[in-house]
């Protein structure tokens, strides 16, 4: 199971791109997404993915640390977030409409 934990980041403002409205020039409201992963209730090193929910363009990859990981600097979206074991003894987890915070 994948447990995530949205934690309060600071928000910087930043001016619309106008030649592509989904992107920011500078700075761009940004938040994190953290969050932990358990294998039959123990902590599990995993690769997590954060995939944008719109375009599911490949965010950012990890490898959890003792079972927590997280995204910083995230720009404010709806993301897909999705760990795999390592073992390949289970199926990928997926965590669909996170938004940071």
């Amino acid at each position: 199971m994948v447990v995530l934990t949205v934690i309060d980041n600071p928000v910087i403002l930043a001016r619309q791109d106008k030649s592509n409205p989904n992107s920011f020039v500078g700075s761009c409201f940004r938040g994190r997404i953290a969050g932990s992963i358990k294998k039959l209730g123990w902590s599990l090193d995993a690769r997590v993915i954060l995939l944008n929910r719109q375009t599911f363009e490949n965010v950012a990859t990890t490898v959890s640390n003792s079972g927590s990981y997280e995204f910083n600097s995230v720009p404010m979206a709806t993301y897909v977030v999705i760990a795999f074991d390592p073992d390949s003894q289970y199926n990928a987890v997926i965590q669909d409409n996170v938004v940071p915070k």
